[in-house]
């Protein structure tokens, strides 16, 4: 993800989060780019639950209630999220607010949980 200009950082129970510069579109693109390389940390590729897509559907409309009205839902099967206009989201000056009041409704996705 660092290859692709995403900055992660560990959350205090030493899961990935998107550092302070969130750029949903890359993101989109870095996940992209880095999917064949996700594990779940013994060497087996991620492939999202369905209590992990529930999570994600429930962090996008905490995100969309506290403001950022296109985020959107994850794909039902994939959980692969598609920004209609990326930039909108990014520039939004409530993004910084709604991630941070959201965070802990986020999955723990290739953490354990």
């Amino acid at each position: 993800m660092h290859d692709h200009g995403v900055e992660l950082q560990l959350g205090k129970k030493g899961d990935p989060q998107v550092g302070p510069s969130f750029d949903p579109a890359r993101i989109q693109a870095a996940y992209e780019a880095c999917r064949a390389y996700a594990s779940s940390g013994d060497g087996n590729k991620v492939k999202l639950t369905a209590e992990d897509i529930e999570k994600l559907r429930l962090f996008s409309q905490c995100v969309r209630d506290h403001g950022i009205e296109d985020w959107p839902d994850p794909d039902p099967e994939t959980g692969e999220m598609k920004f209609a206009d990326p930039g909108a989201v990014k520039t939004n000056p409530k993004l910084p607010a709604a991630l941070k009041a959201c965070q802990s409704k986020a999955p723990r996705i290739g953490a354990g949980g």
